[in-house]
């Protein structure tokens, strides 16, 4: 078995991706409520235009930091809370997400 990386290499893009990810049913039904969709949908645009702005545009590491945060809150933290593996939604995850990235041999 051989592991690799995610290849993330806009995290910013990758927060507000777990609206789609998360809300709309483009391979497996979707884990989330509605209501927590809604609110995500609701706070998107706001989320983007804040980490453009602050960590993008013009680099403010307070004011991006305070985006990154609010807005994984918002859109990643929902997903985590599901149990489901983030790599692979068809599954739940294999362990604690943070010990194992939901794969056991990473430990």
């Amino acid at each position: 078995m051989s592991l690799s990386g995610n290849g993330v290499t806009d995290v910013f893009s990758q927060i507000l991706s777990y609206y789609e990810m998360s809300c709309t049913p483009a391979s497996v039904t979707p884990p989330l409520d509605i209501t927590t969709c809604v609110a995500m949908k609701h706070t998107y645009a706001r989320c983007k235009d804040w980490m453009q702005e602050s960590c993008i545009d013009s680099y403010d590491a307070i004011n991006c930091n305070a985006a990154a945060g609010f807005c994984t809150q918002v859109f990643m933290e929902p997903y985590e809370r599901t149990g489901m593996n983030p790599y692979d939604m068809s599954k739940k995850c294999e362990g604690d997400i943070a010990d194992t990235l939901c794969y056991p041999v990473t430990k």
